[in-house]
């Protein structure tokens, strides 16, 4: 069961929520409310599985495990995931051009990550 509640916040706090609840496509109660459970201490470990779609830095002979993927979507069903996936297109050059220590461009291409409680697993990409 939920309450609703009134609280006054920040108007530049209440920006980076709804910064970071875009990242992670969710919406900003809910990144508010696992936000107080982690501080809290409360957080139960749930066996939720959940799927993101993001794009990973990399070049031709694998992905960059040094950088950040970009989150494009976040949501616990699988089709949708996989779906959305297929909408993107195989690779994307970087606005600011990189290489690898081999002078290897790189770029970003699309990957599914399935994320449980105890494993993060690549499905697509």
């Amino acid at each position: 069961m939920k309450k609703r509640i009134n609280i006054d916040i920040s108007e530049q706090l209440w920006r980076r929520v709804g910064i970071r609840a875009a990242e992670l496509g969710i919406a900003k109660r809910d990144l508010v409310e696992e936000a107080l459970e982690n501080y809290l201490g409360g957080n139960e470990v749930k066996n939720e599985t959940y799927y993101l779609v993001q794009m990973a830095k990399g070049t031709d002979n694998g992905y960059d495990e040094t950088s950040q993927p970009r989150t494009l979507l976040k949501t616990t069903d699988k089709k949708a995931a996989l779906d959305f996936y297929e909408t993107l297109p195989e690779w994307v050059a970087l606005e600011d051009p990189e290489t690898d220590l081999e002078g290897r461009e790189k770029y970003e291409s699309p990957v599914v990550v399935e994320v449980s409680s105890d494993t993060r697993t690549m499905i697509r990409g």
